[in-house]
């Protein structure tokens, strides 16, 4: 680990008992919600600053996450052509489905993508224009397919699912 890699942010050890740090992995701090909340559930309050740099990057690196929002024109992107409207599903900021109007089949398909035999959690968030029954349908089709995946829902007032 160098210095390059991490940015102190606060360091008082006079006054805190503990140091703050943004967490960079060559100069790019994780993506995502689900990343983010990986990595503060790993840190061990405990462990050494490098043992917990150590974890939080590895759980950073075992997520996935995914997004399901809807086209706001029409365009072509990433060998797809979208209409306004379409749903469209992104895994890790890559666009993997179009689907016309179908947003609960557009999660669907991404969450196929997305989950395995060693996929082991999955958490529903939703909110805006996306009902708590769509939601439970989703839950539902995931746990059929994979009887291995606890799904968890969450409402997080977004405007899309995230996955």
């Amino acid at each position: 680990m160098s210095e390059k890699n991490t940015q102190v942010v606060y360091n008082d050890s006079q006054n805190m008992q503990f140091n703050v740090y943004f967490y960079y992995d060559n100069n790019k701090p994780s993506k995502t919600i689900p990343q983010g909340i990986s990595a503060s559930l790993s840190f061990d309050r405990d462990a050494s600053f490098e043992e917990n740099f150590s974890k939080m990057k590895e759980s950073i690196s075992r997520v996935l996450s995914g997004y399901v929002t809807y086209a706001a024109r029409d365009s072509e992107f990433g060998g797809f052509k979208i209409k306004k409207g379409d749903f469209i599903s992104l895994l890790d900021g890559k666009l993997k489905v179009v689907e016309s109007k179908d947003k609960i089949k557009a999660a669907e398909k991404l969450a196929m993508m997305m989950c395995n035999k060693e996929t082991r959690f999955v958490t529903l968030i939703f909110g805006v224009d996306i009902t708590l029954d769509e939601c439970e349908t989703l839950k539902n089709i995931i746990e059929d397919k994979f009887s291995n995946i606890e799904v968890s829902i969450v409402d997080g007032e977004v405007a899309y699912f995230t996955l």
